[in-house]
């Protein structure tokens, strides 16, 4: 059963985007700045709530917006049942 998807990466393969490369908006709702990484807590349109885990202190604030970037090669997608869909089942084009 495929039914509606959900995509799910590892918080520490995430960053804040940079430049021109493809991300998704999200709105940051919690900082710890824990010293030498920061977890943001954020929503990001269709995804829902999101945790970023960064290397050392960036400059970003509680209710700021952002962009989020991440590495396709660190996406996971699952079906409505939660069953991990591979690359290699039907799936076409980049996350």
């Amino acid at each position: 059963m495929r039914g509606r998807l959900r995509w799910d990466c590892v918080p520490s393969t995430c960053a804040l985007a940079r430049g021109d490369e493809r991300s998704i908006a999200a709105k940051v709702h919690l900082v710890e700045a824990l010293g030498a990484e920061t977890v943001i807590h954020a929503t990001a349109g269709g995804a829902g709530k999101v945790l970023i885990v960064l290397e050392g202190q960036p400059q970003i604030a509680r209710g700021s917006d952002t962009r989020l970037a991440f590495d396709d090669a660190h996406v996971h997608v699952f079906d409505a049942n939660g069953e991990r869909i591979e690359p290699d089942q039907g799936a076409t084009g980049a996350i």
